[in-house]
């Protein structure tokens, strides 16, 4: 249920892709959401927001991201997207329209994922910059945005580590080794995200596998049923998790 105590009535966008046809079998098994609304590419979405909704999720394509937002804002209808891959441009409309209504925006959903970010962060203020640093991630080779946003987001967390080490030790010299980042594509894997922090006689790994895409469309429908009825702001997964103020 919602804030409200109602079913989450959810208009879902890019209902034919991978993502948008396993949010729909999640939906099924979930007694407090219900899709109201499947949108595609060809589908003409003034026809779609006819229907009576609470929320949007959005795991379409990014170039997509500008008509929806418009039409989340016309209808002031909450708004998930999972979709990566946006252009700084396409990032800042979104950004805006965060200011009118209640945005929750992460390139992962599931809670193993967040979870990792949280380790990422601990090991890298322990381990300092002694460890060389190298994240690694792993999908199918149909995926089109390389490094995924799930890499990118974990490139952050890192380097948000390293400048408190930088801090706690007064040391603001520039980082000699940057952070690798090296993308795979390849066969039908969903996704596995790989921190290596390579020291003085060891490697330690971090790794988030995921074995199918239920994590992700389970966290969607999570973040669907939270934000309705919250302030406008751009939210992420921590938020809705709790792990806001962890990291």
């Amino acid at each position: 249920m919602n804030r409200q105590g109602r079913i989450t009535r959810i208009l879902l966008t890019g209902a034919q892709g991978k993502m948008g046809q396993t949010v729909v079998q999640a939906a099924a098994l979930d007694p407090e959401v219900k899709i109201v609304g499947l949108i595609d590419k060809e589908d003409r979405l003034e026809e779609a927001f006819k229907i009576a909704a609470d929320c949007i999720i959005d795991f379409s394509v990014h170039h997509f991201s500008q008509e929806l937002v418009e039409a989340a804002l016309s209808h002031s209808l909450p708004l998930v997207i999972g979709t990566t891959g946006h252009t700084p441009e396409e990032l800042e409309r979104i950004k805006e329209a965060s200011q009118k209504i209640p945005i929750v925006m992460s390139p992962n959903f599931s809670l193993g994922v967040n979870l990792l970010e949280l380790m990422v962060h601990t090991a890298t203020v322990v381990l300092g910059k002694s460890y060389d640093k190298a994240i690694i991630d792993i999908h199918h080779n149909t995926k089109l945005d390389a490094p995924s946003g799930t890499a990118k987001r974990l490139l952050e967390v890192l380097m948000a580590a390293e400048k408190i080490i930088e801090e706690a030790s007064k040391d603001f010299s520039s980082q000699e080794k940057l952070p690798q980042v090296h993308s795979i594509r390849a066969g039908t894997v969903v996704g596995v995200h790989t921190v290596l922090y390579c020291g003085p006689g060891e490697v330690i790994e971090l790794t988030h596998r995921a074995e199918n895409r239920f994590p992700f469309a389970h966290g969607s429908l999570k973040a669907a049923k939270w934000i309705v009825g919250k302030p406008p702001a751009i939210y992420s997964m921590r938020d809705v998790l709790g792990l806001g103020q962890l990291l």
